[in-house]
């Protein structure tokens, strides 16, 4: 079980994101009852410090609905590798201890903007279910209507 007090912060400017680390992930992610979205990030990427700030606005927009946490990449490479990151930064959303999407390859502030706010819009929706030998999320059929509205790289899981 992890305790408040051994939760870490990862401070941005005036701001602060719950840092999640190999330990406390299966607790705070994958058993969480609300959907997370995983930040994985490292010191040294430029892209990840750029997109921060956005990350941040789009949890305090949030009101609590989908909790944001962060995870350096540097510092847990046994988690890192175990969702096989391509590239930094990577966001990986999670619903029921189960990841939904994937975001990689970010090329804009103002892309990754527009996909979280369909997120919180709940345009993107949460539920799977079972088709044949596979389980697909609702979200994998808006797959070619978000990648048309967003121009982008946008991979299901």
């Amino acid at each position: 079980m992890v305790s408040i007090s051994k939760l870490s912060f990862h401070k941005i400017g005036l701001d602060m994101m719950l840092s999640v680390n190999e330990k406390s992930f299966p607790k705070l992610v994958l058993e969480s009852s609300r959907p997370v979205l995983v930040y994985f990030w490292a010191p040294w990427c430029g892209l990840c410090r750029l997109i921060q700030p956005t990350l941040l606005s789009w949890q305090n927009d949030c009101q609590g609905a989908i909790q944001l946490v962060g995870v350096n990449a540097d510092n847990n490479f046994k988690l890192a590798n175990s969702f096989r990151l391509r590239s930094l930064p990577t966001l990986i959303l999670f619903d029921q201890g189960v990841p939904v999407h994937r975001l990689e390859e970010i090329h804009s502030r103002e892309e990754l903007q527009q996909t979280l706010r369909l997120i919180v819009k709940n345009q993107i929706r949460f539920f799977s279910f079972p088709c044949g030998n596979e389980v697909y999320t609702e979200s994998f059929f808006c797959k070619i209507v978000l990648e048309v509205l967003l121009n982008k790289h946008f991979t299901i899981l």
